[in-house]
């Protein structure tokens, strides 16, 4: 059995839908018009009215109306519910200036426009209160507290380590901790040769027995440079932000309304310091998230992800990266195209937020679609694209 042919459909905008069956186009009847462009293999484009099998479905739904006769001319209808309700016989009433004569038969009523097939709506954006990793990546987390402007605690819980903690304030993060004694602030501060091995170990041993916490401890030892100190702690708290955004497996939990620490300030712009973040994700474990779709051709969202793009501050590298998806070319071989290490991350980030998905081209279903992102990969959704 032959297989449908697919086609891919770009508007006057630069939205591009496919590739899709015309049985799986009719769902998008209403949003294309004459103006539209069409291709078999998304890279030749011809003008949509040029395939006789698109042409009904490039009608566009606003001009179309219901023809009808004028007034004077044609006799009017009465519907059963009316005639019932009246009285009246169904039968149609003369025009008062036409002559009485055997009138031909009435026309039959005009068919009624065709309304537009409803399309898919993106799913609710919207920080879940748990839920699992695998399922939902601290990436996407992230990304969905600043969406939201979020306020509260999101705790995350790998399967090693302990566990940590990022406070929200209005989507952006202002504090953050970890349950890790190998995380703390003290081991931090003797990593970066600021402070000595058992200075660290007595501040820690006093804040543990003070029930204190221990930036306080490390003030009131005078361990702490008071000139660096700013520095220091904002050092560190990213680097439990990379921690957080490593845990690709666990648990979550998202705590409302929990305000970060006194004393606590905003640590940046709440989409730079993610995009930071993901810049310093180790490669080999996002290959492995994504390799059974990196074959898959990458297409974009049309606007239907978390955030917007211009706001993540991508560099020059990224931003290439970015315009060159056009849903033509593979993951595989943006990888071969650009910087490997970059692009995974790259890829890996805007997946995450939904900004670009990997196309399945056996899926007929159009509409965007954000799956889990387990390392096995998530049932790839064909989604909508348009330029930068």
């Amino acid at each position: 059995m032959t297989a449908e042919r697919k086609y891919w459909v770009r508007t006057e905008h630069g939205r591009v839908w496919g590739p899709f069956t015309v049985t799986a186009l009719e769902r998008l009847r209403g949003q294309l018009t004459e103006k539209c462009e069409a291709s078999i293999d998304g890279r030749e484009w011809l003008p949509g009215l040029d395939f006789p099998e698109l042409r009904e479905l490039l009608a566009p739904a606003r001009k179309i109306e219901r023809g009808s006769a004028p007034p004077s001319q044609v006799a009017p209808r009465i519907s059963k519910a009316m005639a019932e309700a009246f009285g009246l016989e169904r039968t149609p009433v003369v025009a008062p200036q036409q002559e009485p004569a055997a009138p031909d038969p009435a026309p039959p009523p005009p068919a009624p426009a065709p309304r537009p097939a409803p399309v898919p709506e993106a799913p609710a954006l919207e920080l879940a209160e748990s839920g699992d990793l695998e399922s939902t990546s601290p990436v996407r987390l992230y990304g969905l507290a600043a969406l939201t402007s979020a306020n509260g605690v999101l705790q995350v819980e790998p399967e090693k380590g302990g566990a940590l903690r990022i406070a929200f304030r209005r989507g952006t993060p202002e504090h953050l901790a970890s349950d890790d004694p190998e995380q703390s602030l003290p081991r931090f501060l003797q990593g970066r040769g600021v402070l000595p091995a058992e200075k660290a170990a007595a501040a820690e041993e006093f804040a543990r027995k003070s029930g204190q916490d221990v930036v306080a401890v490390l003030f009131q030892m005078q361990l702490l440079p008071p000139a660096d100190a700013h520095r220091l702690l904002g050092e560190h708290a990213l680097s439990l932000l990379d921690r957080a955004l490593h845990a690709l497996r666990g648990t979550f939990r998202f705590v409302k309304d929990v305000p970060p620490p006194p004393g606590s300030s905003p640590l940046g712009s709440r989409w730079s310091l993610l995009s930071e973040a993901v810049r310093k994700l180790d490669v080999p474990i996002l290959k492995a998230r994504l390799g059974k779709r990196l074959p898959m051709p990458v297409v974009r969202s049309g606007g239907l992800g978390v955030g917007k793009p211009e706001e993540l501050a991508l560099n020059a590298q990224e931003a290439r990266l970015y315009a060159a998806v056009d849903g033509t070319h593979t993951g595989e071989e943006l990888l071969k195209a650009h910087d490997p290490s970059m692009a995974i991350r790259v890829l890996y980030l805007l997946t995450e937020l939904g900004h670009l998905a990997f196309s399945d081209l056996s899926q007929e279903q159009p509409g965007p679609a954000h799956a889990s992102t387990a390392p096995e990969g998530p049932p790839p959704a064909s989604v909508a694209q348009e330029p930068p």
